[in-house]
C-alpha cells in the first residue's frame, strides 16, 4: 500500500501494488498497480485465506471483480455526496486509477439504477446558475464541459432557462457591480460578457446602468 500522500498534479491518486509471486517457476514475480480501495479489498481477501493457493486466471478473476465492485462502491459514494454528469463520474474514477472496464462497469451501473441522469443534471444546473445570474452562453458553455452537449436534447434553450428574462438578469447584476471610472463602460461590458450574456446584451444594459448613475 502507499504511503498517505495527496494526489499529483495530474489530480491522479496514489496507487497500491500487486505482486503476483508464482511459486516453483523461474518466472520472475508480476507487479499491477491497483486503485488503493482495491488493493485493501485485495488484503482484506487474504487475511481470511481466499487468495491461498488459487491460480494465476483465478487471481485476475477475483482482482477484475473486486475492480468493478469497488468502483461501483466509489462511485456510488460520490453521487451521494453530490449530483454528477456521467462524464464527471468517469473522469472521478480516472483519476481514482480503476481501469476502463471497472469505470464501464460502474457507470452503467449508475444510468441504469437513474443515479446519474444527464437530462436532469442539465435542468438542475441551468435552473441553478441561471439564478445565480448566469447567462445562457456560459450556461451553455460550463454544461459542455461537463459532457453534456445541450444541442442534444429538443427544447433547448427554452425548456430550461428564461430565455426572455436574460435582458433582466443582466440588468439586476449589473446594477450589483460596484465599477469606477475610468473605463467603466468597458469592464462593465467584460463582466457580463464573463457571466455568458450576449454581446448585444451586455453593450445595451452597460449603457443603460452607467446613463442612469451618470458615469
Amino acid at each position: 500500500m502507499p504511503a498517505r500522500t495527496r494526489a499529483g498534479m495530474s489530480g491522479k491518486r496514489p496507487k497500491a501494488t500487486l505482486v503476483i509471486m508464482t511459486s516453483g517457476t523461474d518466472e520472475e514475480d508480476e507487479e499491477i498497480s491497483v486503485p488503493v480501495v482495491v488493493g485493501r479489498a485485495l488484503c482484506n481477501l487474504k487475511r481470511k485465506g481466499e487468495l491461498k493457493s488459487v491460480t494465476h486466471s483465478e487471481l485476475l478473476s477475483v482482482l477484475s471483480e473486486t475492480q468493478r465492485s469497488c468502483a461501483k462502491e466509489k462511485a456510488l459514494a460520490y453521487l451521494e455526496r453530490r449530483d454528477l454528469s456521467k462524464r464527471e463520474l468517469e473522469q472521478r474514477l480516472s483519476k481514482d486509477g480503476f481501469p476502463s472496464f471497472a469505470r464501464d462497469f460502474a457507470v452503467e451501473f449508475a444510468i441504469r439504477c437513474k443515479y446519474i441522469d444527464d437530462e436532469r443534471y442539465l435542468q438542475r444546473f441551468a435552473q441553478t446558475k441561471q439564478d445565480a445570474g448566469w447567462g445562457e452562453i456560459r450556461i451553455k458553455r460550463e454544461l459542455r464541459s461537463r459532457g453534456i452537449d445541450v444541442t442534444e436534447y429538443d427544447g433547448w434553450p427554452e425548456d430550461y432557462i428564461d430565455v426572455n428574462g436574460e435582458r433582466e438578469r443582466a440588468y439586476t447584476i449589473a446594477l450589483r457591480k460596484h465599477v469606477l471610472e475610468p473605463n467603466a463602460y468597458a469592464k462593465l461590458v467584460r463582466f457580463l460578457l464573463g457571466r455568458g450574456f450576449a454581446y448585444g446584451v451586455a453593450t445595451s444594459v452597460a449603457k443603460e446602468v452607467l446613463d442612469c448613475s451618470g458615469l
